[in-house]
């Protein structure tokens, strides 16, 4: 079975908060779709690391 990362693991890995990782998948700054375990956590896979780390090194990352 593939690694599946939380949120928090993603963010420290992208380097930015784990709520803007939310705020790109709800605005589609990002091609990831919405995925939850069991218990109602993110979980993302090797290729939503990959596509949040390329849009993140893509832009200048702001507060909204």
């Amino acid at each position: 079975m593939p690694k599946g990362y939380s949120r928090k693991e993603v963010a420290e890995k992208v380097d930015v908060h784990p709520d803007t990782i939310v705020r790109w998948i709800e605005k589609r700054k990002v091609a990831v779709q919405k995925k939850k375990n069991s218990r109602g956590h993110y979980v993302f896979t090797e290729a939503d690391l990959k596509e949040l780390k390329e849009y993140a090194e893509s832009v200048e990352v702001q507060d909204d």
